[in-house]
């Protein structure tokens, strides 16, 4: 499972009639990514937007769980699934994801977990990570002047995490 830190929300949160706050975010986007192998090593792997935007993964989207944090089993990142998402889950995506400016992946978030509601307002954590998974092709070459060893292929969606600092960092605020 792959764990895809690093997008700010674009807009700030709208207050619906219930109290839930909802979100326009970016959530993923194209580009090569730095990714820490299980032996300690990194690699550089390319999400390029004929995967990214592909319509079955932008499927998946769709209508996910949304976490603070990862979900977390004894020091161990685990998948949302019907028997452990109830322990986790503080809100959950839209059913139409969108691609925005030809690099990113938008989407509604609607976030209903009081405290959870609060730690954004105080901006203590605002950026979006993706858990996903996917294939890999072993590949070399370059994306947009950036060297990259693998290409990731068939993304699939687990959930959605708010979080203080991910992978891109703010570079979507």
């Amino acid at each position: 499972m792959r764990i895809d830190e690093g997008y700010e929300v674009t807009t700030g949160p709208e207050v619906m009639p219930n109290g839930y706050l909802r979100i326009q975010a970016l959530v993923t986007r194209t580009g090569v990514f730095k990714y820490l192998m299980p032996d300690g090593t990194y690699r550089n792997e390319l999400r390029p937007p004929e995967e990214v935007f592909k319509p079955e993964t932008m499927r998946t989207l769709s209508n996910l769980a949304v976490t603070l944090e990862h979900p977390d089993v004894d020091g161990r990142y685990v998948k949302l699934d019907t028997n452990n998402t109830q322990n986790f889950q503080v809100g959950m995506s839209g059913d139409t994801p969108r691609i925005e400016n030809g690099k990113y992946v938008g989407a509604t978030l609607i976030i209903t977990n009081a405290d959870v509601i609060e730690t954004i307002r105080a901006r203590k954590k605002t950026q979006i990570s993706c858990a996903y998974d996917c294939d890999y092709e072993v590949k070399a070459g370059t994306y947009e002047g950036l060297r990259f060893d693998a290409i990731q292929r068939n993304i699939s969606y687990n959930h959605l995490s708010i979080v203080k600092i991910g992978r891109a960092g703010p570079e979507c605020s």
